[in-house]
């Protein structure tokens, strides 16, 4: 149609690397009994220990949550004393730690629970995730840029202004890492390690073309 503006449309993609900071753990406490009764009522006991234990590293109420409780039928092979017992399970999340206190975090509670602590994951992120998805965009739209430059160039045409941007972001997952149950015996806080997380971002931007 006459008149109408020619447009060059181009995808830019770009990338932004950074260490996670924080961690949000899946902590579990186990406990078996002869009952139901008796298992919830122990389990419940240990749940205050380890909490207690936790505050004392700095841990805030705000910053803990009950995931579950439940109990679970566990049948023994013949032969063996009993031949069923019950298992609480007490699952408590704790948010926010700093990837450096998180080892302490952990010793703390394995300390006073021994072998009825279970860490069932460990979520790692950033205290300011933004920046690095920013870092992500400014290096998507630089790259658009330039291929856009690219084309006029190779094409013979000069290069516009932007008039429509559209974008999109990938990474910063949510990250479970299996952590083996610590050993009772064990008091050394153990080391989390963060290693490097990539932020993905992709933008597509129209710019006006002309002779």
């Amino acid at each position: 149609m006459a008149g109408e503006a020619r447009l060059l449309v181009v995808t830019g993609e770009g990338s932004a690397s950074g260490s996670p900071d924080r961690c949000d753990l899946w902590l579990g406490l186990e406990v078996a009994a002869a009952s139901v009764g008796q298992a919830i009522s122990d389990v419940l006991v240990v749940a205050d220990v380890a909490v207690e234990a936790l505050h004392r590293t700095g841990v805030g109420a705000a910053d803990t949550q009950i995931t579950e409780v439940r109990v679970d039928k566990v049948r023994r092979p013949p032969g063996h004393e009993g031949s069923t017992s019950y298992v609480a399970r007490y699952g408590l999340t704790v948010r926010g730690r700093a990837l450096s206190e998180a080892g302490g975090v952990i010793a703390a509670a394995s300390g006073e629970v021994g072998d009825g602590l279970r860490v069932d994951a460990i979520r790692l992120r950033f205290a300011d995730p933004e920046s690095l998805r920013s870092a992500a965009r400014r290096d998507a739209v630089r790259d658009a840029r330039r291929k856009a430059e690219e084309i006029a160039s190779a094409a013979g045409v000069t290069l516009g202004k932007v008039v429509r941007v559209e974008h999109g972001l990938s990474g910063l997952p949510l990250v479970q890492d299996d952590v083996p149950r610590p050993s009772p015996e064990v008091r050394a806080a153990p080391t989390i390690r963060g290693g490097a997380t990539t932020v993905s971002a992709r933008v597509t931007m129209s710019f006006e073309i002309g002779d």
